[in-house]
């Protein structure tokens, strides 16, 4: 038990309401908030990881998630402490879908770890290997985006319920991880969405609806977190100003975080992801708030309306900007390079598309459906991209992978969509091509 190890029982040499780590929330600002975390959180939340998921000195782990991110703090401490052997990836191995394969088989990796949409392209990797045998592979964890039950059912075509997924949540203000779901029982077709789980033991979860009242069993409103896993405030002291829009205090002095996500409870006890009351998503680990880059657009001058959105290609959640202009007199690789100035690059749309005005609803608010709907079914004429037959091959698959109609020579991959994931997926497809 991780309680008698001599590496845990040295907190009782260290003042454990310190801090043991500052981690920055990935806001879309380009300011994120300092989010500090004391060591009786940090070590709180290992034993429990630990004694929960059997963490041993037999257990080879890949360390996936960047330093950036608190998910990586597990992959790191916890074969430090158990004995465990950790894996650091290289970008390259990371990026090279069929490197990463090789590199778990060969290494006999027992623990995965990463977002949803990675583990979706090791899948597909999986899906046309003749040997899918992952002898060692024990355990699949997921975080950090939605998991769809479609994921966890192909994987299960493959392996069964030999290996199990546990699908877990929490925001980095809770120290990693707050809730948590094994799934060791079959997705059959009639499950359309997963659990993100109960909480831990050392954590408090209410749901509150929008007039700050405790919801009924079932009914949908926003979650709110207590327990001593939660940050006593960000560290920047304008961000201390805004506490009480993010943290309050019970009549008992308990700290909530309210977290902007809302959900529900079934009837089993567990706790289901709806979505954001502020219009924050996730996309491949990050925070992202779509209404400020919807903001940093409309900051330009020649930009009078703007819609950001988020649309699934591929397998892969993608950023879409829609633009309506006062004058033709810039193009999208103008507006591209002005948000490379504004904000980080990570969360530069991955399209940008001018259009001449907004959809409507009657209240005079954008109709954001209508504006995906239309963008889905675009019906642009198809660009004959003339070439030799490698090239055509090339020019039909970035069509594919990237949900466009058009492309030439001098098109760009990440200007026109891509990520690293999408260019994954590419590679593969062209492999597949390469040995037919």
């Amino acid at each position: 038990m991780i309680k008698q190890n001599i590496y845990i029982d040295k907190i009782s040499q260290i003042n454990t309401k310190d801090i043991a780590y500052i981690i920055f929330t990935s806001g879309s600002t380009g300011k994120p908030k300092g989010v500090p975390i004391t060591y009786q959180a940090l070590f709180t939340y290992l034993k429990w990881c630990i004694n929960t998921f059997n963490y041993n000195h037999q257990d080879k782990i890949i360390q996936i998630f960047s330093i950036c991110f608190d998910a990586s703090l597990r992959q790191i401490l916890v074969p430090l402490i158990t004995g465990a052997t950790l894996f650091p990836l290289s970008v390259q191995t990371k990026l090279d879908i069929k490197e990463l394969w090789h590199f778990i088989k060969e290494n006999e990796i027992t623990v995965w770890s990463s977002i949803p949409s990675l583990w979706e392209k090791f899948i597909s990797y999986a899906e046309k290997q003749k040997n899918k045998s992952l002898d060692h592979l024990r355990m699949i964890k997921v975080g950090g985006e939605n998991l769809s039950p479609n994921l966890v059912r192909r994987w299960q075509n493959i392996y069964g319920l030999a290996k199990p997924v546990v699908n877990l949540y929490g925001p980095t203000e809770a120290t990693i991880n707050t809730t948590y779901h094994v799934i060791d029982y079959i997705i059959s077709d009639k499950i359309n969405i997963l659990p993100i789980g109960k909480s831990l033991p050392y954590y408090q979860c209410q749901i509150f609806d929008e007039n700050s009242k405790l919801s009924v069993a079932g009914q949908k409103g926003e979650l709110y977190i207590s327990g001593l896993g939660i940050t006593s405030g960000y560290l920047d002291s304008k961000e201390r100003n805004n506490y009480n829009n993010k943290f309050f205090r019970d009549n008992d002095h308990n700290i909530f975080y309210k977290t902007g996500d809302i959900v529900s409870q079934n009837n089993s006890g567990d706790y289901i992801f709806h979505g954001r009351t502020d219009r924050q998503v996730k996309i491949r680990g990050f925070r992202i708030e779509l209404e400020e880059i919807e903001n940093i657009l409309l900051a330009h001058p020649l930009i009078i309306s703007s819609a950001v959105e988020i649309i699934n290609q591929n397998g892969s959640q993608q950023l879409i900007a829609f633009v309506c202009l006062r004058y033709n007199f810039i193009t999208i690789q103008e507006i591209r390079e002005y948000l490379f100035k504004e904000i980080p690059e990570y969360i530069i749309p991955n399209k940008i598309e001018i259009i001449d005005k907004m959809p409507l609803l009657d209240n005079g608010k954008i109709d954001r459906k209508s504006l995906i709907k239309n963008f889905a079914r675009d019906s642009q004429e198809h660009s004959e991209t003339k070439g030799f037959e490698i090239e055509n091959l090339v020019a039909d698959l970035w069509k594919k992978t990237l949900n466009i109609h058009e492309v030439n020579t001098e098109s760009d991959f990440f200007a026109e969509g891509g990520d690293s994931l999408l260019l994954m997926q590419l590679f593969m497809d062209l492999e597949e091509f390469i040995i037919k």
